[in-house]
């Protein structure tokens, strides 16, 4: 987790930025998107990022992580890429635990022809046999939190957000914290659990100043775009109603949304 630990800024003045919710192995919804977002911008530079969970419970992880290394998708990582992760490491395993239906993991492995009825150890060494130096490349290069400017504004993408319950925990560890870039720091050194697996209560996000949190993670019925968060997990690949969405960010400050 070490190289995942500090958010760097990224500054995009002259393209559109792309952000898109939990895929959950449906390439097919991916490759839609992806699709869609280029037939509406037509001649437009475009800068995909994730927001994690990229694999597990739809069919074709495998599919998916081809289409993000092929169209040079960035982003971060979600709680569904840690055991992945941690597979992919030389000692790795796959625990029968990432094995149970919430999980979702055995469609992941199918989608690498993993024997799942093999040992920890055998499926974890199929995996690292099948996923190729390009998928590797691309999960290393997803940060735990990143921060972009576009449109003339700050953006925090962060899988699981970041609450007013969650800052009230820090800084009653820390003190008060005023700094956006100290906060973030912060929270991917100390607090990265919480903001991989927690379930963000949307009624109480808290507030960055200036910035304004992305999140997935949480399905929700239909995105839901405010002054301080937004939120774009709409189940893809997991419940109803079983949509991709995405936050596009226009080089003008001006903002859409997608989905398909």
């Amino acid at each position: 987790m070490d190289s995942l630990l500090l958010p760097l800024l990224e500054v995009c003045l002259d393209k559109a930025v792309v952000v898109f919710g939990d895929v959950h192995g449906r390439s097919d919804k991916l490759l839609a998107l992806f699709d869609l977002a280029y037939q509406r911008y037509p001649g437009m530079e475009l800068q995909f990022h994730t927001l994690g969970d990229l694999i597990d419970r739809g069919p074709d992880s495998k599919g998916v992580l081809d289409l993000c290394v092929e169209h040079q998708v960035q982003g971060i990582i979600g709680n569904h890429e840690l055991w992945f992760l941690h597979a992919l490491s030389p000692q790795g395993v796959v625990e029968d635990a990432i094995l149970a239906p919430i999980m979702g993991s055995v469609e992941t492995l199918y989608s690498w022809d993993v024997d799942v009825t093999g040992t920890p150890e055998n499926r974890a060494a199929q995996l690292r046999a099948g996923v190729t130096a390009g998928h590797r490349m691309f999960l290393s290069g997803l940060d735990l939190i990143k921060s972009i400017h576009a449109g003339g504004k700050f953006w925090y993408l962060i899988h699981a957000g970041v609450t007013k319950s969650l800052y009230n925990r820090v800084a009653s560890v820390t003190g008060p914290i005023y700094d956006d870039g100290i906060l973030l720091k912060v929270l991917a050194q100390s607090f990265h659990e919480s903001i991989l697996w927690s379930s963000p209560d949307l009624k109480n996000m808290h507030r960055f100043e200036p910035g304004v949190q992305i999140l997935g993670h949480k399905p929700i019925s239909k995105p839901i775009i405010e002054d301080h968060f937004v939120a774009f997990d709409t189940g893809c690949g997991t419940c109803h109603p079983n949509k991709l969405s995405a936050l596009i960010i226009l080089p003008d400050g001006s903002l859409e949304n997608l989905s398909v």
